[in-house]
């Protein structure tokens, strides 16, 4: 009796081979859509499109290269630095690229004045919570040096004999000065003076620059 070889059996391991994704219809066509470049290249790998097609879709997207090259050109040519700034010129009525680029400036310094007088109305908020009476103590000696027969002579007191502070950093100074008159005797005289911190300025908001601090009233009683 004649033994029978059995058929060799199937490897079922084996794994059927993976389909390319140019060889995918569907993401070929998702390439196409949202990144072209790679969808032609993948268009013209596949074997799932004929060629016919594969040469009408590549000859929609030169012709639309051509028109947004020659659209661009254009734009250029009228004075707009790229197209997408005439399409933005066109959306606000503007048709002239100096009228649209000075619109640009325009609005441009509208915002930076708006962002910085934001700044400086938080600067204020912030400032109206300071206590700045010792420093207005120290602006009206300066004041007072100022209006003395011998400012170099002028000796003040470590701090004041009152001081009343007001709203909008306004403060009401009272205190004295040794100082040498004009015949060079030394006298005291007594000092009322009243200051506004002006805040910001062009000259910035150092609380101890003078040119920042308003005189309102300067008055000197000699006993």
């Amino acid at each position: 009796m004649q033994e029978t070889t059995p058929p060799p059996s199937a490897d079922l391991s084996a794994t059927p081979a993976k389909t390319p994704w140019y060889n995918k219809r569907w993401v070929v066509t998702l390439w196409l859509i949202f990144f072209f470049p790679v969808g032609l290249i993948g268009l013209w790998m596949s074997e799932r499109f004929h060629i016919a097609l594969k040469i009408a879709i590549s000859a929609v997207f030169v012709i639309i290269l051509n028109l947004d090259s020659q659209e661009e050109k254009d734009a250029k040519k009228a004075g707009f630095k790229s197209l997408s700034d005439k399409q933005a010129a066109a959306q606000v009525n503007i048709t002239s690229a100096t009228s649209y680029y000075q619109h640009l400036d325009a609005e441009e310094k509208k915002r930076l004045a708006t962002i910085e007088a934001e700044k400086q109305e938080k600067a204020r908020e912030e400032l109206e919570k300071e206590d700045l009476s010792t420093m207005a103590f120290i602006i009206c000696n300066q004041y007072t040096k100022q209006n003395l027969a011998s400012p170099a002579s002028a000796d003040f007191p470590f701090l004041p004999t009152d001081v009343r502070g007001f709203k909008s950093q306004s403060y009401i100074i009272q205190t004295y000065v040794d100082s040498q008159n004009k015949f060079g005797a030394m006298l005291r005289t007594q000092i009322l003076c009243k200051v506004k911190y002006k805040g910001l300025t062009a000259d910035g908001n150092e609380t101890a620059d003078i040119k920042n601090w308003e005189l309102i009233e300067l008055a000197f009683d000699p006993r």
